[in-house]
């Protein structure tokens, strides 16, 4: 849980720690977790204030988080216990970083790549995330060796402070 309370409450919710996050015990603190941190500070959000977790509590098998199955104890444990982190922390948004964390929303339909900067609320009733506002972006680890979508990232981190002071979600209304 954070460490400093604010009125923006931002979950920034992952697919599963690294080695790093695995030895310290925390999210996002290898070299994701260090980009994470400048992009978070660029976008005026206070890391501390906000709730870290991850869909997982375990690394995956060779660090690919494909390896982890659905219905595995790994995934459905960490389900579980981020639906307790979140009702607990009651977010006003939550930062889905990756494609775990993505189809913890229900969105198994698309890539991160398509689906990045997507704001909506999430309608999966199975889901930990039900009824909250989300937004996908991608995962920090990847930001290590695409800098290309760091913009990308910050961006749609800016856009997370930006919606992080109430639960509406006003969408712009479109007439084709």
């Amino acid at each position: 849980m954070p460490v400093v309370d604010k009125p923006e409450k931002i979950a920034l919710i992952g697919g599963s720690p690294g080695k790093d996050e695995t030895e310290m015990r925390m999210p996002f603190v290898g070299g994701g977790g260090n980009i994470l941190s400048q992009l978070l500070n660029r976008a005026g959000i206070l890391k501390s204030a906000c709730f870290l977790g991850n869909i997982a509590q375990s690394s995956p098998t060779y660090g690919n988080e494909d390896n982890f199955s659905w219905d595995g104890w790994q995934v459905q444990q960490g389900l579980e216990q981020l639906g307790r982190d979140i009702k607990a922390f009651d977010p006003n948004v939550c930062v889905l970083m990756g494609k775990l964390a993505m189809r913890a929303a229900g969105k198994t339909d698309d890539s991160v790549y398509n689906m990045r900067g997507t704001m909506f609320r999430c309608v999966d009733t199975n889901s930990p995330l039900y009824g909250r506002k989300c937004i996908i972006t991608h995962d920090p680890y990847i930001l290590t060796g695409q800098y290309k979508l760091v913009p990308l990232v910050a961006f749609d981190l800016k856009r997370a402070a930006e919606e992080a002071l109430d639960k509406d979600l006003e969408l712009p209304q479109r007439t084709f």
